[in-house]
């Protein structure tokens, strides 16, 4: 990107989107966080409370994961990734694909959570557990895709250092 006085900036934007991911990637570590609070949090008799709690964390979720989606396909990392390099272009189609079976996981818990009676402790709990395992990959792709991205921006051009 080169403005009016001919000096390419692409630098400035390329730390730009890191320093808005790195933002980003906070909120969604404490969103999960909150929502693992939630998961550990101990009932008495009643799953009441906590499964109309739940309900909202992984509607926050859901909506975070939807704008770290937008942001990374318009105008984000993945345009930024593929068009200095093109070589990890295979690298940026796989992360999406994950993420976007990640989010379709999801999607299919909030369903399990609206679904479910507060009276079905069993089902519940294999929600809950659900729900967990898919924090757990959720954070292990946004450190993967986090790494992808500073790859692309710090790495030297063609060499191996």
């Amino acid at each position: 990107m080169h403005t009016s006085d001919g000096i390419s900036h692409r630098g400035d934007h390329a730390d730009e989107i890191a320093r808005q991911l790195q933002l980003e990637l906070v909120l969604l570590v404490n969103i999960k966080d909150a929502t693992r609070m939630v998961l550990e949090w101990k009932t008495d008799s009643s799953i009441v409370r906590k499964l109309s709690t739940l309900r909202t964390m992984v509607q926050s979720l859901e909506g975070h994961l939807s704008r770290l989606r937008v942001l990374s396909e318009y105008g984000g990392y993945m345009h930024l990734v593929t068009d200095s390099k093109p070589h990890m272009a295979n690298e940026v189609t796989a992360s999406r694909v994950v993420r976007d079976r990640l989010h379709t996981d999801l999607e299919k818990l909030i369903v399990d959570l609206d679904m479910v009676e507060s009276t079905d402790k069993l089902a519940f709990s294999r929600i809950c557990g659900d729900l967990k395992d898919h924090l757990d990959a959720l954070a292990e792709h946004a450190d993967k895709e986090k790494a992808l991205f500073l790859r692309s921006v710090y790495e030297e051009e063609g060499g191996s250092g």
